[in-house]
């Protein structure tokens, strides 16, 4: 099998972590999760040599994926850009500010029915408490 990243010749990168352990004294829920982020940076490199081999230029590659990254975000917090901007670590404006320079269109991402406004909605009638 070839080395996943060919660009990081030091092997030690993906058999220890930062204070010298090795994955064989971690626990079982780190082990998981770090055979999981390596299947996760398995496929991107794979993603990325594709995207290369056909020509595609590194501008164009940054901006397809952040514009995936941050539509599939919204489309988890179902197009509210608030929680979406605190989920990728950005302010709100920035967000903004991203969508609207890719031209991202986030009404297909948005829930169908949508609350009336106050002055179409029915107005509660209140009763008022009797004495005892």
């Amino acid at each position: 099998m070839s080395q996943p990243f060919p660009f990081c010749s030091d092997p030690a990168v993906f058999t220890e972590d930062s204070h010298g352990s090795s994955p064989r004294d971690w626990p079982a829920s780190s082990l998981a999760n770090a055979e999981g982020e390596f299947a996760v940076k398995e496929q991107l490199e794979k993603l990325v040599l594709q995207m290369y081999r056909s020509g595609i230029r590194y501008s164009e590659s940054v901006r397809e994926f952040q514009s995936v990254f941050i539509l599939t975000v919204l489309r988890e917090q179902r197009a509210n850009q608030v929680r979406a901007a605190q989920k990728l670590g950005m302010h709100r404006n920035t967000l903004r500010r991203i969508i609207r320079n890719f031209e991202l269109d986030i009404r297909p991402l948005r829930p169908s029915t949508r609350r009336p406004p106050l002055s179409e909605r029915a107005v509660p009638v209140q009763t008022k408490a009797r004495a005892r």
